[in-house]
């Protein structure tokens, strides 16, 4: 990020694959697990919304004051994909997706970092 940083990004996306994740199917966990994401990321959540397929896995997303953070299950597969896009200096998608590996205890993390809107 540092070589970036300098030509003022507008935003920074994060997306990450956690394999070998805890499954948690308990949507109102997922609830308290965004928000606490969100927080850590220096970002201020607004809304969230989930849902439950049926027979296994959840969706969803937190709308943050600088973005989203959004989020699917494969339970069967202990696969996880996130999207965590931040705007503002101030905040740090990178410590939202810590925040999220500590609960979710992946075996595996993949991650790939976009600058948004950066100026050249």
């Amino acid at each position: 990020m540092a070589n970036n940083e300098t030509h003022n990004p507008l935003g920074r996306h994060l997306l990450v694959e956690f394999w070998g994740a805890k499954t948690i199917e308990d949507i109102t966990i997922w609830e308290k697990i965004l928000w606490e994401a969100a927080k850590a990321a220096k970002s201020n959540p607004l809304k969230i919304a989930l849902y439950k397929f049926q027979p296994q896995g959840v969706t969803g997303a937190v709308i943050l004051e600088e973005s989203h953070i959004t989020f699917h299950t494969w339970p069967e597969k202990e696969y996880i994909v996130l999207d965590i896009f931040t705007c503002g200096k101030h905040t740090d998608p990178q410590a939202g997706m810590d925040y999220l590996a500590k609960q979710l205890s992946p075996k595996k993390i993949v991650s790939e970092l976009i600058i948004r809107g950066k100026e050249k």
